[in-house]
């Protein structure tokens, strides 16, 4: 019975975070209502319930689309808990729960809920994390532990609107800026000026904090299915670049319903024509009406509809 409690509970939870953190509407009536929950469970005084709900939060960061003023609302949250979170948990646990994500651990370092010391440093400089840039994301922070040639050569690379890219928190790149917006206007003329291979990679950035794309070297037309850029998805399509199953992840985390028919009505398929792939990329980023749809509507599988449930 416990064990049932708890389940629901944390659904309870994760619907409300979902709703405040989704809606553009009411956000001040969602957000009061999301603190009345976790007061109504005594988050604050529960070490272990908290620490579930960081992780929980550490995953929405991570996979979940970044709707206007995604980090905003996310900082809120985290704000909520600042005391409880400094009381509680140790500098390394802190930075286990959150180190997939740099500008969640940049925000932490800036609100002293997270300290770069001699074992966080080893790790942010270790090989795994520098071939996502986090020597250079947070550069102003490790360079009391970096050697003095590593911080020359990553001084060289440090714009001077630095401060204000990290914040924000994606690639830099102008064509990106583009797919991003979808204005495919100026992305039309900028490929045209500039002769741009439709076909290409889109090139590495060390304000990129976006996991999947930091793991995942992405083509311009998987980038523009992974911000749900239907114009500019429909314009790289029609001039020759072929639809590969690796789309359906991409579109997927862009939680685009338009981009998810167009795949259908192209007959795309996922890899290996399974669509369980889909479906567990979709319940990681908490993409739920993604969930539902595959199953009613592509497998046509007589399934309960998720609401917001946590998976």
């Amino acid at each position: 019975m416990r064990t049932q409690n708890y389940i629901e509970k944390m659904k309870n939870i994760q619907a409300n975070l979902l709703t405040f953190i989704d809606n553009e509407d009411n956000v001040e009536e969602n957000h009061q209502n999301l603190l009345k929950l976790f007061d109504d469970y005594k988050i604050r005084g529960d070490r272990y319930d908290l620490k579930s709900i960081l992780h929980l939060l550490s995953k929405i960061v991570d996979n979940h689309y970044r709707c206007p003023n995604f980090f905003d609302k996310i900082f809120k949250i985290l704000l909520n808990f600042k005391d409880q979170i400094k009381n509680y948990y140790t500098n390394s646990d802190i930075f286990d729960i959150f180190s997939n994500n740099k500008r969640i651990i940049l925000f932490l370092i800036e609100e002293k809920m997270l300290t770069i010391d001699d074992q966080i440093a080893n790790i942010l400089t270790s090989k795994e994390y520098t071939n996502e840039f986090y020597q250079q994301y947070l550069y102003n922070e490790l360079k009391p532990f970096l050697s003095e040639k590593v911080s020359q050569n990553i001084s060289k690379l440090i714009p001077e609107d630095f401060e204000e890219k990290r914040k924000i928190g994606e690639n830099d790149n102008y064509i990106c800026e583009l797919i991003r917006k979808d204005n495919i206007d100026e992305f039309i003329t900028f490929s045209n000026k500039n002769s741009l291979y439709l076909n290409s990679k889109i090139e590495s950035s060390l304000f990129e904090t976006n996991s999947y794309l930091l793991e995942n070297k992405a083509t311009l037309i998987e980038y523009a299915a992974f911000f749900g850029s239907i114009q500019i998805f429909r314009y790289l399509n029609l001039n020759g670049v072929k639809l590969t199953h690796s789309l359906w992840t991409y579109a997927i985390h862009g939680r685009n319903p338009e981009m998810i028919n167009y795949l259908e009505e192209k007959k795309v398929l996922p890899k290996e024509s399974d669509y369980d792939i889909c479906i567990n990329e979709a319940i990681k980023c908490h993409h739920n009406e993604i969930v539902n749809y595959i199953h009613n509507n592509i497998l046509n599988i007589n399934y309960p509809s998720l609401s917001n449930e946590l998976l």
